[in-house]
Parts: C-alpha cells; sequence; structure tokens
C-alpha cells in the first residue's frame, strides 16, 4: 500500500486546510484518439493544487482547468448541494495522478465542474472529495501532519 504524507505548521495546516498535488488531463484514450485524428487534446497534464474536503461527496474542479484539460462531459449531472443552494452540475471523465506521493492514479474518474469560490490565498483548482477519499486512509493532525495511506 502506498503513503503519503506532509507537514506544515499548524496555524498554516489550519488556514490552508490539507492538501496535496495534482496533475490533471483528459483520460488517456481520449489523449491518444485525439493525437490519432489530429484533436488538440493536451498530452501533458495540468499540475494544480487539491485541498481534501471530506464534506464533499463528490471531486470538483473549475470550469477553467475543464477548459485547459479540455475533458469529456460524461452526460451524466451531479446534483450538489452546499450551504447556499442546491443546483445540477456536468459531470466530467479525468486522469488525475498524486505526483510525488506514490499514491494510484485515477483514469477515468469522474469530476464535476463548479466554480470554485476562494476568499483568501493560496488558490485550489481542485477539491478532492469523498468519491477519491473512499480508497484513502486520511489522517489529519492538528499538530500539523496529514497522511494517506491506500486502503486497496
Amino acid at each position: 500500500m502506498e503513503s503519503f504524507r506532509y507537514s506544515r505548521a499548524p496555524s498554516i495546516l489550519l488556514r490552508e486546510g490539507p492538501r496535496i498535488p495534482i496533475d490533471i488531463s483528459a483520460i488517456s484514450s481520449e489523449i491518444r484518439e485525439g493525437k490519432l485524428v489530429g484533436l488538440e487534446i493536451p498530452a501533458i497534464p495540468l499540475r494544480i493544487s487539491g485541498l481534501i474536503d471530506t464534506g464533499s461527496s463528490f471531486t470538483v474542479v473549475s470550469p477553467e482547468i475543464d477548459k485547459q484539460c479540455k475533458l469529456r462531459a460524461t452526460g451524466y449531472n451531479a446534483t450538489v448541494a452546499s450551504m447556499k443552494n442546491v443546483g445540477e452540475y456536468p459531470e466530467y471523465a479525468a486522469w488525475i495522478r498524486f505526483p510525488g506521493t506514490g499514491l494510484q492514479e485515477l483514469d477515468g474518474t469522474p469530476v464535476v465542474v463548479i466554480e470554485i469560490k476562494q476568499v483568501n490565498p493560496p488558490r485550489y483548482d481542485c477539491i478532492i472529495g469523498r468519491d477519491i477519499l473512499q480508497r484513502w486512509l486520511l489522517t489529519y493532525n492538528g499538530g500539523g501532519t496529514v497522511s494517506i495511506q491506500e486502503l486497496h
């Protein structure tokens, strides 16, 4: 089982929340097939920061990430409830990797595209929800350490 661990000053971890580096792109088959027919689908993944959020059912990416990576719509919509409202949002397929962690990559994982409102920097463009977290044992230590261990 692979694992990932990082430490921050407790005040930074409290302010910024638990984060993980993410490489995101269109799914591998879309990249391969796109090259064959001359479509411009970026083959190099985009490096972004993901916020780990146990309160989110879904993994969410911002519309800017969807546009840059040219993610493919799955045809499904997800019902997302926030403290402010409930809405239907489109679902896309993405290839998500966790560089420098050894954690398993997820090729074809669904992501929901929603504008991510942020109050303070540093910025994040992805929220890792329980759909991915169910694969991990996550430990958030208020003393400044976050660790992830794969369950399978």
